[in-house]
């Protein structure tokens, strides 16, 4: 995990979270427009279906794209300062995982490495919190150890 750098995560992570942004807005504006200039066919029951399931594509597209402006949000207020103990914005090494708390992304390849962006609510999160390096802990039937925190 040497390798890895926070502020260097955190900007990956940021980039990937705009390239998303932007897919989103192009996804929704094309949606919006493509249902705003339908006309009316002379089956008019099917124009009214096909109109509410475009309809229903872009409130899941606009509830997707609040989500992650809101987790861009979280990601630039990240403490990524060093500490003693897990805490948001730690990250944690142990011999089968890296993990980086702050929030519930879930899995991100950064570097050939595959890191697990969790919230400290989530289950694993919560037993990370305030742990050592060289603390175990017990998750998912397992003991893990601690080997690295940054």
């Amino acid at each position: 995990m040497s390798k890895i750098s926070k502020p260097n995560l955190v900007n990956a992570l940021k980039t990937d979270f705009e390239e998303r942004l932007n897919d989103l807005l192009v996804q929704i504006n094309d949606l919006e427009a493509s249902k705003n200039s339908e006309s009316k066919s002379t089956a008019g029951d099917k124009h009214e279906v096909g109109r509410a399931m475009a309809q229903n594509e872009l409130d899941n597209l606009k509830k997707r794209f609040a989500e992650l402006k809101g987790n861009l949000a979280t990601l630039t207020q990240l403490d990524l300062s060093k500490s003693e103990q897990v805490k948001s914005g730690s990250l944690v090494k142990t011999k089968t995982a890296i993990f980086m708390l702050g929030l519930g992304v879930g899995r991100f390849t950064f570097q050939g490495e595959t890191i697990f962006i969790i919230s400290p609510i989530s289950p694993v999160g919560r037993v990370l919190l305030g742990k050592k390096l060289g603390d175990t802990f017990f998750f998912n039937g397992k003991t893990h150890s601690i080997i690295e925190l940054s």
